[in-house]
């Protein structure tokens, strides 16, 4: 009983976790964000204020329909949440989040954009392996100590693929600007 707890709980926060890559203006641990000047791509590209807003406004459509979908998704609150449910609309949410950006950007952009929404996915995919090898790992138990070593090395592995996620964006989309002194981001 405990063990399938365990598990359920572990479900329940990686569900939650996909989820949040919709919460609307947050970045997320995925890599994607709805804000332009956060997302990993779309920061890189030099869009024009008028780009920017066009990109922003689709966006803010898409995040109402997430948003509503994960709603409907999740349930009424009533007994166990349909964790595929919830899993499934999140992931659903990142392919129409980019057909959604692509429409918005002017048409010089557009490869650059796919080719940085490539190597996002890949990360996405990578880091989501990593994140069930963790979480079985998790759900098989073992002492206090093993598990903070695992969680550990998780969180190296993981900031490893971001930095390497970031290096290739840098590469083939271009660097991100540089945030003014004085400023977060």
């Amino acid at each position: 009983m405990r063990k399938s707890l365990a598990v359920f709980a572990i479900l329940a926060f990686s569900a939650a976790a996909l989820a949040e890559e919709a919460t609307p203006g947050r970045p997320s641990r995925g890599g994607k964000s709805t804000n332009v000047k956060d997302h990993p791509v779309l920061s890189r590209l030099g869009l024009t204020d008028e780009q920017t807003k066009k990109v922003e406004d689709a966006l803010a459509a898409h995040r109402k329909k997430v948003a509503e979908d994960l709603k409907a998704a999740k349930g009424d609150g009533q007994g166990v949440p349909d964790v595929a449910k919830i899993m499934a609309a999140a992931k659903g949410a990142d392919g129409e989040a980019n057909k959604v950006v692509r429409e918005a950007l002017p048409e010089e952009l557009r490869a650059k954009f796919d080719v940085g929404a490539k190597i996002v996915d890949d990360f996405t995919a990578k880091n989501q392996k990593l994140n069930e090898e963790f979480m079985a790992s998790a759900a098989a138990g073992g002492d206090k100590d093993k598990m903070k070593e695992a969680q550990k090395a998780f969180k190296a592995q993981s900031k490893a693929l971001v930095d390497d996620m970031n290096k290739e964006l840098d590469e083939k989309v271009g660097k991100r600007p540089e945030a003014p002194k004085g400023t977060k981001g």
